[in-house]
């Protein structure tokens, strides 16, 4: 029996040796209700040499149960049937009704283990009274000894098997659900060594299954692996979760991100026994954060640029205010002061020089605006023909002198004849004026410009070099930039919208050049180099520059011409009458559409002058009117559109409806005789 490690048969030579021992009648072994392992052992019960099984014996024969449950003692019944708790009258399952009322003699021998856990109790009976003596009870209590450590060892080793067979159930089950996740799962041990990956892990990096646990750690990006060594030790010692995010090397060399994480599984005493950690696929989220990342800095730069372009524009529109009210100013006080007071010759011909240069001043910065416009609609277009450009050049050194000479600022020029250029003269005037207006704006007296115009192999270069206030380190990378100034304060020294370099820019970029700035900082002066390409894009080296205009009398240029104008302002119509009258036409206004076409067929002009923007019909359909009637009636008559509508699409529209020509409010008289000689040849 102490090499037997059964239970069912440790049980069964327990009770048949007591029962040969003390020549008990029936024997059985009573498992505790308590105990899960030992109760699912068989109940044995032997009569006659037959044994049989018992079932709920402590339900059917309370004196074989109750001393067992109250006492921790061996204990002898000599005659059972005079003890109350005897009830003969029940029936113990499995043995021949009545049997049991035999039974007069009892043994109950507890079991218990060493360290005091009960075990059962052997229930030996006999139907003699005082059947059992002592020396029976010194036999059974040392056979329930020898019984007990026997029961204890299987126990010890049954519960082992049984841990064991869970443990293994347990493993199959936790490496049949790590194959079947889609993470990639592995374990270590206590002390971080790496002993197991599943299948996933090794399908991703193509290591191979018998390889040194030690080289998972390749498979990490060069540049996560200390970051991530340090954060896993940190765990080993301090037995904190392991969380982080890194790149994981797959079997076709290229990365992707993982998050990893670790738990410890501890013992009861929380001692860390293993540790289970999954690395999760988490490279679709990084993309998407990176491109979340990505968007939501491109929309603060849209927005900061947004922010940054309605700041320029609330700038730029009070700058405009004042450009356009400063001139203003002189041109309404004069008019004033002209129609009230009584003035000399000489101080009436300055109010007069002062009203036109603060007008011509308003009608540049019209001008301006209008260009940006185009440029940014992509409309303003080259009007190219060969020209001299160094008598450009110094046609704009000629206008802006007198400024210069006001101001106390020399120029001096080194230009030679370089022979003829291709492009668009009047473009590149606008070029230089711009240029030399802004050098002579920010020198101060007594300072001096240089301008220069050279030629190598490849480009003309033109340079204005000025001993000016100079351009601050950062502000030179935007001074060609619309509507940036330096200075953009109210309290700023020098006017201008900021617009005239950025049209200056475009320009040469037009041509084909390129312009550029040059500063050593502020007061250490500016320099403008333009290179202008030999061969200008879209040149037509054939063509012959513009004719100038002959008129027919230095007084009278229009002699003779019968002039129509339409327009629904009366002060433009008295100025363009009197204008045309005083160049020797005859000229005949109308206010409207149909006074105008009375006006045609009445008087059948050589030239029609027309403003769009009229109520009622405009000057679109007034042209397309005309040109419907016979030519006898003045259906072929030239005509001119005479309009603030000066965008470069409003050209367009005006010449496709029958326009000859269009011409831009406000403009110069000699502009408008001309336009009208070249309808009229």
């Amino acid at each position: 029996m102490a090499g037997e490690l059964d239970l069912t048969r440790i049980v069964e030579a327990v009770t048949k040796a007591a029962m040969q021992l003390t020549h008990a009648h029936i024997g059985a072994f009573l498992p505790p209700d308590d105990d899960r392992l030992l109760s699912s052992l068989a109940q044995y019960a032997t009569t006659d040499g037959k044994t049989v099984t018992f079932h709920s014996l402590q339900g059917h024969v309370p004196i074989l149960a109750a001393p067992f449950r109250v006492q921790d003692r061996l204990v002898r019944l000599n005659d059972a049937r005079q003890t109350p708790l005897f009830a003969p009258e029940k029936e113990i399952s499995g043995f021949p009704r009545g049997e049991e009322a035999e039974m007069a003699s009892h043994l109950i021998a507890p079991l218990a283990s060493r360290s005091g856990q009960r075990l059962g109790a052997m229930i030996l009976c006999h139907p003699t009274a005082e059947h059992f003596k002592a020396s029976a009870e010194r036999l059974v209590q040392g056979l329930a000894s020898q019984a007990a450590v026997a029961l204890e060892n299987a126990l010890l080793l049954e519960s082992a098997r049984r841990a064991q067979q869970a443990i293994s159930a347990s493993e199959a089950r936790y490496r049949f659900v790590t194959e079947s996740i889609p993470q990639l799962v592995w374990t270590a041990r206590e002390d971080g060594a790496m002993e197991y990956f599943n299948g996933q892990w090794f399908d991703y990096t193509g290591q191979h299954h018998d390889m040194d646990p030690r080289e998972s750690w390749v498979a990490l990006h060069p540049e996560d692996v200390e970051r991530n060594r340090t954060r896993w030790h940190h765990s080993l010692n301090s037995g904190e979760p392991f969380e982080s995010e890194f790149r994981l090397r797959g079997a076709d060399g290229t990365y992707r991100w993982f998050l990893g994480r670790a738990l410890a599984l501890r013992d009861e005493s929380g001692r860390i026994l293993k540790w289970f950690g999954t690395c999760t696929d988490i490279e679709d989220q990084k993309r998407a954060a990176r491109e979340r990342s990505v968007a939501l800095e491109r929309e603060a730069g849209f927005r900061r640029e947004a922010e940054n372009a309605n700041r320029l524009k609330d700038e730029f529109l009070a700058v405009v205010s004042h450009e356009l009210r400063t001139p203003l100013t002189p041109i309404l006080g004069w008019t004033h002061l002209l129609k009230t007071d009584d003035f000399d010759p000489a101080m009436r011909r300055q109010a007069y020089d002062t009203i036109e240069r603060n007008a011509t001043a308003q009608t540049q910065i019209v001008n301006d605006l209008l260009d940006v416009s185009r440029i940014i609609s992509g409309k303003l277009k080259l009007e190219l023909r060969p020209l001299e450009l160094a008598r450009v050049v110094e046609v704009a050194i000629e206008t802006v002198e007198p400024a210069a000479r006001e101001r106390g600022v020399k120029i001096s020029a080194a230009i030679a004849d370089q022979g003829h250029y291709v492009g668009d003269g009047d473009r590149l005037q606008q070029v230089m004026w711009n240029l030399l207006s802004n050098a002579v704006k920010f020198t101060p007296p007594n300072g001096r410009i240089e301008v220069s115009l050279r030629r190598d192999e490849a480009a003309l270069e033109i340079e204005v070099r000025d001993s000016g206030q100079g351009i601050d380190p950062a502000f030179l990378p935007h001074v060609f930039e619309r509507f940036r100034q330096a200075d953009g304060s109210p309290t700023r020294r020098h006017g201008g919208l900021g617009i005239g370099l950025s049209i200056v820019h475009h320009l040469v970029e037009q041509h084909g050049g390129q312009v550029s700035a040059h500063s050593a900082g502020r007061g250490q002066g500016a320099t403008f180099r333009v290179r202008l390409p030999l061969s200008a894009p879209n040149q037509r080296p054939d063509e012959a520059p513009a004719r100038p205009i002959a008129l027919k009398t230095p007084e009278t240029p229009l002699a003779g011409v019968n002039i129509v104008v339409v327009d629904d302002e009366i002060d433009a119509r008295f100025f363009l009458e009197k204008l045309l009258q005083s160049c020797g036409a005859r000229a005949r206004c109308a206010a409207s559409a149909a006074q105008a076409l009375e006006l045609i067929e009445k008087e059948r002009p050589d030239v029609l002058i027309c403003d769009i923007g009229m109520p009622g019909e405009d000057g679109y359909s007034l042209i397309k009117r005309v040109r419907q009637l016979p030519a006898a009636r003045g259906g072929e008559i030239p005509a001119v559109a005479l309009t603030a509508y000066a965008r470069a699409e409003d050209r367009e529209m005006a010449l496709s409806c029958g326009y000859q020509n269009h011409l831009a409010k406000p403009l110069a008289p000699a502009d408008l005789v001309a336009a009208l000689l070249r309808l009229v040849e």
